[in-house]
């Protein structure tokens, strides 16, 4: 399925037509002559991939987005800081995250990064240095859905009323980058940062409301249960993570831009003294 993406087909099912006309083309893919699987078993793998069992539509009421905007370069403040707080002494207590995309994890490190670390691609595997960060992922699904009531008929065109979604779990996040609103979701992605190559070790799918500092948390997880055998001396993080930047003795965490708004005044964060083996 990589070989459809520089092809730049429409769809599975063009992909799959081009696939029975040449024959090379199968044979790349793993196809004997005049044996190329149909479109719907090409569906059925990919739903194999991604392990959640989210419903393709939803019913629920609109979600708007937040009317103010931060300022200029600044992100979206976590508004419950303990939730942070909980998420970073559960990966201090060595609790694992499930996640839909845990298969398509474990595709990643056996064909590409165990490879690329066997070759010296991503630095030393003892003492490795990663680098993290988050990037907007905007749905193609509408974030107005489909009215199913009759309040339009009635006169009134904007309500509050159950719809139907096809992006069951997007919602509005802030891009600081560009400097505003979209709908959709957050790709963070943690990449080898000992070597010019820059490879990625970990792609994780989460909401686009999702505070950076909680998703790390997960993200940081994941890698070590996926790459148990590589020692992570420090690590490269913007000013996001700054609650968890205390997440373990073993990582230094360097924060990239200064930003004293991370947590509200008086309030205090604390985390339990890191087990042994923490990353």
């Amino acid at each position: 399925m990589f070989i459809e993406i520089p092809l730049k087909e429409d769809g599975t099912t063009s992909f799959v037509a081009r696939l029975k006309a040449h024959t090379v083309l199968a044979a790349v893919c793993g196809f004997e002559q005049n044996s190329v699987s149909g479109v719907g078993t090409f569906y059925d793998f990919l739903d194999g991939l991604w392990l959640g069992d989210e419903p393709a539509k939803v019913l629920r009421e609109p979600r708007r987005k937040k009317a103010k905007k931060p300022k200029g370069g600044e992100k979206l403040l976590e508004e419950d800081t303990g939730r942070v707080a909980y998420l970073a002494n559960k990966v201090l207590e060595g609790h694992s995250f499930e996640e839909p995309e845990t298969l398509l994890h474990t595709v990643l490190t056996e064909c590409a990064v165990k490879p690329s670390l066997n070759f010296g691609l991503c630095g030393g595997s003892r003492k490795s240095v990663f680098a993290g960060d988050g990037t907007s992922l905007e749905t193609g699904a509408s974030h107005l859905g489909k009215r199913v009531c009759l309040c339009k008929e009635r006169g009134t065109y904007q309500c509050s009323c159950p719809r139907v979604y096809t992006g069951p779990t997007a919602n509005w996040g802030w891009d600081s980058y560009h400097e505003r609103w979209f709908y959709g979701h957050t790709l963070y992605a943690i990449t080898a940062a000992d070597s010019y190559n820059d490879l990625p070790l970990l792609l994780h799918l989460t909401q686009a409301s999702r505070h950076d500092s909680g998703t790390f948390a997960v993200a940081c997880v994941q890698l070590r249960q996926l790459y148990p055998e590589v020692g992570f001396k420090s690590a490269l993080l913007d000013s996001a993570k700054f609650p968890i930047c205390t997440l373990s003795q073993m990582v230094t965490f360097a924060c990239l831009q200064k930003h004293p708004a991370i947590r509200r005044p008086g309030e205090k964060f604390t985390l339990g003294a890191p087990p042994s083996n923490a990353l």
